[in-house]
């Protein structure tokens, strides 16, 4: 910049003025300067906190999903276990009815070996026809359906079985 070119007739034509406008020029410039960096300085203040928040926030947000999930794996763990424990129950139980099962099977062999031909003097009733012979009126009350009458047909108006000629339920 070329001082020679400057017009400065707007400039005092004191020495000691022309220092006082100077000074007050740059005492000016100053002031706005400080003026404008506080500005800038509470601009920075204010993100600074917004993100302080933010961040605050976020970490008590990460805090609380980090309580979730170790709430959750904590349950998944005694879930997995007692579904561990459910199974092998069920498979004690499998093999309790696999047994229970076989013994049915061979006390009813056993019984069918025993009788031989004395099956020809039982006869075996179904569970309703012994429930019939036996609580006619309770049992024509829960059928809803049968009468007394149609108990009667049924059995021929007699009893299906008598002191002598003893009931069995057919186990199958």
């Amino acid at each position: 910049m070329d001082i020679s070119s400057l017009d400065l007739s707007w400039l005092p034509s004191d020495a000691d003025e022309q220092l006082a406008l100077g000074f007050r020029i740059i005492s000016n410039a100053y002031k706005t300067r400080v003026t404008s960096l506080e500005a800038e300085i509470r601009t920075v203040r204010a993100a600074a906190a917004e993100k302080a928040e933010h961040l605050a926030a976020f970490q008590k947000k990460y805090s609380s999903l980090e309580v979730q999930l170790i709430e959750c794996t904590q349950r998944g763990n005694q879930l997995a276990d007692e579904n561990r424990n459910l199974v092998a129950t069920i498979k004690k139980l499998q093999r309790d009815i696999d047994r229970l099962e076989s013994l049915k099977r061979a006390v009813l062999h056993s019984i069918q070996e025993d009788r031989g031909d004395s099956d020809q003097d039982y006869k075996y009733y179904s569970t309703d026809d012994m429930l019939h012979s036996t609580a006619p009126r309770t049992m024509i009350e829960l059928a809803g359906g049968d009468t007394m009458d149609t108990f009667m047909k049924r059995y021929k108006g007699k009893t299906p079985y008598s002191a002598n000629n003893t009931p069995t339920t057919k186990l199958t």
